[in-house]
């Protein structure tokens, strides 16, 4: 009997209770009655993986040529808390799409410049303050508050936003022509939202919108 199939005998059971023969012939045990794979190679006993990245997948929303919103994924960027999550899809709708998306008709319904500021992040709420910009029409105030109301809450963990000014309520044209005032959703805007066959072509690649071996960011 082999080292190690001796030790291994003395681990399963005391020698007087075991029934261990007294002979020295050699027994074979079959290998799927050894309990608690004590017959692995440590070396060789895979081990569990590293934990998948875990990203955070939101959206910019634009206009296109029928005057409805398509979704679109962000350029890459990395951040560490939620608020900056809001804040870079903020600064993004600014920028406008893409000159492949441009090509295609998308368009935006904001500003060239900074129209809406990140407030606080309240638990699900993102209040944001609204500078007063006359270069908004009156006809585009909705798609404008929509590209930022989808946009926002696409982000996982912010469900509603909050438009304010000067620390006010701001009253915030919905899609039937309403006033609404206090936090909006994404359902509140869903009648904008383009059918998936009415979306134009684009070439915009996707992409992660964290850092790559990063966490999810925390509030």
């Amino acid at each position: 009997m082999s080292a190690s199939a001796a030790v291994l005998a003395m681990l399963l059971c005391p020698l007087a209770g075991c029934g261990v023969p007294s002979d020295d012939a050699v027994r074979v045990i079959d290998a799927a009655e050894v309990p608690y794979r004590l017959l692995d190679d440590p070396e060789q006993t895979p081990s569990a993986g590293p934990a998948p990245e875990q990203s955070l997948t939101a959206h910019l929303y634009w206009v296109d040529p029928t005057e409805h919103l398509v979704a679109r994924t962000p350029a890459r960027y990395c951040v560490a808390t939620r608020a900056e999550v809001v804040e870079e899809i903020l600064e993004q709708l600014v920028a406008g799409p893409p000159e492949e998306d441009r090509v295609a008709g998308i368009g935006t319904a904001l500003p060239p410049e900074e129209w809406v500021t990140l407030l606080e992040l309240d638990g699900d709420t993102a209040r944001l303050q609204v500078s007063p910009n006359d270069a908004i029409g009156a006809g585009r105030v909705t798609l404008a508050a929509a590209q930022v109301v989808l946009s926002v809450t696409s982000i996982p963990g912010v469900s509603r936003v909050e438009l304010l000014r000067d620390q006010g309520e701001l009253q915030v044209p919905l899609p039937d022509g309403e006033l609404a005032t206090g936090p909006l959703g994404a359902s509140d805007y869903a009648a904008l939202l383009a059918a998936p066959d009415d979306t134009p072509p684009t070439a915009t690649p996707g992409s992660d919108v964290s850092c790559p071996s990063a966490a999810a960011p925390e509030q």
